[in-house]
């Protein structure tokens, strides 16, 4: 085929490009379509939607990481920033696609000879769609509430995104 991206469209040629992005998603019009020469068809007219085929995938979005346990070192489309000892803000770049209903996947490192066993968590209550506060303590072996400590940690949220994983030739 013969793809152009004029406002005048021949068959054969691309009559919609969106926003220079192969990239379909609830932001693609309806009214995005492609001309095409079939053989059996002649020419006529195809929505992307239907010539593309898709499925939505998850991948890692939003992550940080402390490597000092006291400032960020690390960054994805998401900032952390300490607000206490062993007590972070996480904020999104944007809000999650999902709304609050995503799984954050932490992590805390310790030090071999120290094995106090960090424990990391999120707050209760604070799991937004923006974002969400961690905080990391350590069990004080006693009958009070365990201590908040500082240590390198990070976590990473994934997202939906949709893929195109092939064509419908059918469509054509």
């Amino acid at each position: 085929m013969n793809w152009s991206f004029g406002k005048d469209c021949d068959c054969g040629q691309l009559c919609s490009w969106i926003r220079g992005l192969w990239k379909i998603d609830s932001s693609v019009p309806d009214d995005s379509v492609i001309l095409v020469q079939s053989e059996a068809k002649g020419c006529g007219r195809v929505a992307l939607t239907d010539l593309l085929v898709s499925k939505q995938v998850y991948v890692g979005t939003y992550a940080a990481r402390s490597a000092n346990g006291a400032t960020q070192s690390f960054s994805r489309d998401a900032t952390i920033t300490r607000t206490a000892q062993g007590r972070w803000r996480v904020v999104f770049a944007a809000d999650h696609p999902d709304g609050v209903d995503y799984h954050p996947s932490l992590s805390v490192e310790e030090q071999a000879d120290n094995r106090d066993g960090v424990d990391i968590q999120i707050v209760q209550g604070s799991q937004t769609e923006n974002g969400f506060e961690v905080m990391l303590t350590t069990g004080d072996n006693g009958g009070s509430a365990d201590t908040y400590v500082d240590a390198p940690w990070s976590f990473e949220v994934t997202a939906p995104v949709t893929v195109v994983t092939g064509f419908n030739m059918e469509a054509l």
